[in-house]
C-alpha cells in the first residue's frame, strides 16, 4: 500500500498563492474545484472546473485541474475500460498540447506540463505500461530541470524535483533495466529535502504539502515509524472536509502498525456512497479488522471491494487474507474456494501481491499461534501479539521456518516495547536457526534489524556486517524493500 500512496500524490499539490500569471490565473472557482477534488467530490469538481472553463477556457489550470480529477478518478477505480478509452481518445496530449499553446514566458508553465507527465507516468504504470511509464518520468524530468534553469527562484519547483527524485530513488531492482534505458537516477536524501521547503511554505495548500511530505517520509524511513505516526495524528486533527488526504494517510497508518488510529481516519471521511468514487476504502477496513483478528467483519469489507473495484492489484493480497480468515474460523471449504481464486485473479506487482502468489505457490503450513500473533503486531497491538506468541510451544521437530518465525517474532515485539537487548538476542537465535536458508524474509529482515540496532548504538562495523547480511537473501517477499533499505543503511556507512 506505501509505494500506491505515495505516487497518487505526485501530480496535484500546488503550494503558493497563484498571483497574476497571464493564462496560469487560479481563481476562486479553481480553488473550490481544488477543495471539492480532496474530499473526493469528484463529479462536483468536474462541475466547476466546466465552469472555470466557461469563464477562460484559456486558463492553464483548467487543464492542470482536469488532468488532476482524471488522475484520482483512475487511481480510485482501477478501471482499464475507462484508461483504455482516454489512452484512444489521446487525452494526455490533448492536456499537454493545449498547455503549449500558453504563455511561455510563466514559471507555471512547464511546472503543470512537468506534472502531467507525472500524472499519466503514475497511470500507465498502475495500468502496467512500464516503458510508458518510464519515459513520462523522463519528460517530466526533462521538463522540471529546464524550469529550474529559467525560474531558479520559483519554489514550486522543489515539489515536483523532489517527488522524482524521491520515485527515481526508490525504483525496485525489477524496474531498473527500464530506467537504466532512459538514463535516469534520483536522490532520496535530497528529494526528502525538497519536500520539507515547500511543505513550510505559507501557502493556501500548505496542508496537502505538509501531507506529501509525511507520506514521503513514511514510504522511505524505517526509523520513524512512531514519531511519523504522531506527526499524522496531530496533522488529520487539523484538517477539515479533505477525504482524499484522510484515506491515503489512515494507508500509512496501517502501513506503520497504528490500526486504531486509522480507523479513526477512516471514520472520518465522509464520501457517500463510497464504493463509487474509492472502493479501496472497504480494502482499508478490511485490513484494519483483519489485524484486530476480527475476521467476519473483515471478511465483509474485503468482499464489497472486490464487488466494486475494477482494477487487477490487491487482488490477491485480498483473496491471501480471505483465505487465511476462514482458515482461522475453521472453515476450510470456503478457505479452498479462496486460494483457488488467489492463484488465478489479479496481478502480481505490488509486494502485497506477490507474497500471496508466492503463498499459494508454496502453500506453506502457518500456525495459527503465529498467524495471530503477526496480524496482531500489524496492527500495533503488542501486547496481544506477545500474549499470542507465549501460547506457541516448539521442540526440535517444529519446522524449521516456524521456528525462524517464533524467534523473528519476538525480536520485533521486544524492539517495539524498547527491550533491544532481548530483541537482539531473538534476532540473532533467527539467524542462527536459519542459517543459509533462503525461504523466507524472516532472517533477511532480522538481519536488518541487528543492523539498525547497532547502527543507532554507533558500533558502525557490526551495522555494516548485518546491512550486508540482510541482502545475501535473494529469494523472499520483501527483497526490492530490505535490500533497499540495507543499500541506504551501507550508504550511511561511507
Amino acid at each position: 500500500m506505501a509505494s500506491v500512496i505515495k505516487t497518487i500524490f505526485c501530480g496535484f499539490l500546488l503550494l503558493q498563492s497563484f498571483a497574476s500569471e497571464a493564462r496560469f490565473v487560479f481563481t476562486e472557482r479553481h480553488q473550490l474545484a481544488y477543495d471539492l477534488l480532496f474530499q473526493l467530490r469528484l463529479e462536483e469538481a468536474e462541475m466547476e472546473l466546466r465552469k472555470c472553463a466557461n469563464e477562460d477556457a484559456q486558463n492553464g489550470f483548467n487543464h492542470y485541474l482536469a488532468s488532476t480529477i482524471t488522475t484520482v478518478k483512475l487511481l480510485g477505480s482501477q478501471d482499464i475500460t475507462v484508461y483504455s478509452k482516454y489512452v484512444h481518445s489521446n487525452l494526455e496530449e490533448k492536456y499537454f498540447s493545449e498547455l503549449k499553446k500558453l504563455e511561455k514566458n510563466s514559471p507555471y508553465s512547464l511546472f503543470i506540463q512537468s506534472e502531467i507527465k507525472l500524472h499519466w507516468a503514475m497511470l500507465r504504470f498502475i495500468f502496467k505500461d512500464d516503458i510508458g511509464a518510464a519515459l513520462r518520468i523522463r519528460q517530466a524530468r526533462i521538463l522540471i530541470v529546464e524550469n529550474q534553469s529559467r525560474f531558479p527562484s520559483f519554489l514550486l519547483n522543489n515539489k515536483t524535483a523532489g517527488i522524482l527524485n524521491i520515485i527515481l530513488g526508490n525504483v525496485p531492482e525489477a524496474y531498473q533495466p527500464v530506467m537504466d534505458m532512459v538514463g535516469m537516477g534520483g536522490s532520496i536524501p535530497l528529494g526528502l529535502s525538497q519536500l520539507k521547503k515547500v511543505a513550510q511554505l505559507d501557502s493556501p495548500f500548505r496542508q496537502e504539502c505538509q501531507m506529501l511530505r509525511l507520506v514521503a517520509e513514511a514510504s522511505v524511513l524505517n526509523d520513524r515509524e512512531d514519531s511519523i505516526a504522531l506527526e499524522i495524528n496531530r496533522f488529520l486533527n487539523q484538517e477539515k472536509n479533505k477525504d482524499l488526504i484522510r484515506l491515503m494517510l489512515a494507508g500509512v497508518l496501517l502501513s506503520k502498525h497504528h490500526a486504531t488510529d486509522a480507523m479513526l481516519s477512516l471514520q472520518g471521511i465522509k464520501i457517500n456512497p463510497p464504493f463509487l468514487q474509492y472502493p479501496l476504502l472497504y480494502k482499508m477496513w478490511g485490513d484494519a479488522y483483519l489485524f484486530r483478528c476480527d475476521f467476519a467483519k473483515a471478511e465483509k469489507n474485503y468482499l464489497t471491494f472486490l464487488q466494486y473495484y475494477k482494477g487487477k492489484h490487491y487482488l490477491k493480497d485480498t483473496y491471501h487474507k480471505l483465505f487465511l480468515g476462514r482458515c482461522m474460523q475453521g472453515d476450510t471449504a470456503k478457505a479452498m474456494h479462496y486460494l483457488v481464486q488467489l492463484k488465478t485473479k489479479g496481478y502480481s506487482v505490488f509486494e502485497s501481491d506477490k507474497r500471496a502468489e508466492r503463498f499459494a505457490r508454496q502453500q506453506h503450513f502457518f500456525n495459527a499461534f503465529l498467524l495471530k500473533s503477526r496480524l496482531y503486531f500489524d496492527g500495533g497491538y503488542y501486547a496481544e501479539s506477545l500474549q499470542t506468541l507465549q501460547e506457541f510451544k516448539w521442540d526440535v521437530r517444529t519446522p524449521l521456518i516456524w521456528r525462524v518465525e517464533y524467534a523473528y517474532r519476538n525480536g520485533r515485539i521486544f524492539h517495539v516495547l524498547g527491550k533491544k537487548n532481548e530483541a537482539v538476542n531473538h534476532y540473532q537465535q533467527a539467524l542462527k536457526w536459519n542459517g543459509r536458508a533462503d525461504i523466507s524474509y524472516f532472517a533477511p529482515s532480522a538481519a536488518l534489524q541487528l543492523a539498525l540496532l547497532h547502527e543507532e548504538k554507533k558500533d558502525f562495523p557490526t551495522a555494516k556486517k548485518y546491512f550486508k547480511q540482510a541482502q545475501q537473501f535473494k529469494n523472499h517477499e520483501y527483497r526490492n524493500s530490505i535490500s533497499y533499505k540495507a543499500k541506504l543503511g551501507l550508504k550511511r556507512m561511507q
